[in-house]
């Protein structure tokens, strides 16, 4: 936090990416995720912190930002992408896990910014297409 506290391009800490290291099944590690989330706030009080940047099968537990990693790897999941960004922005999907300890409820969240933090491989070919002789094709399109 010091190192860029002065950075003008540091406008997002995320405190956890994925759950990795954390096990976010365990009630005591959602109240842990969630007071090293206030007292970050407590010390970095001009940005936004993303508790756990979230992803398939983990949470936010309390957060600045409502952020998530969707991966639909082909263009043939388009429908399944489509559908899934329209839940997100609707508030049909939310990955928040709601626990005691935790200040800010359901309807507070709903109202977070939301924000398609990963997504991935849209520009991939069909691998059908190359396999086999991908050797012939350019990395640079």
């Amino acid at each position: 936090m010091k190192r860029y506290a002065y950075s003008p391009s540091f406008c997002i800490m995320t405190l956890v990416n994925e759950s990795w290291g954390v096990d976010l099944t365990s009630e005591a590690e959602n109240r842990w995720l969630a007071d090293f989330w206030k007292a970050s706030k407590t010390l970095v009080k001009d940005r936004l912190i993303v508790d756990n940047s979230a992803c398939h099968d983990n949470h936010h537990v309390q957060s600045d930002l409502n952020d998530y990693h969707f991966y639909f790897s082909y263009p043939e999941n388009k429908a399944l992408w489509d559908k899934n960004i329209e839940a997100f922005a609707e508030n049909r999907f939310l990955p928040l896990r709601e626990i005691e300890s935790v200040d800010t409820g359901r309807e507070e969240f709903k109202n977070l910014p939301k924000i398609v933090s990963e997504f991935g491989v849209w520009s991939l070919s069909d691998p059908a297409l190359w396999k086999g002789n991908w050797m012939d094709f350019s990395l640079l399109g």
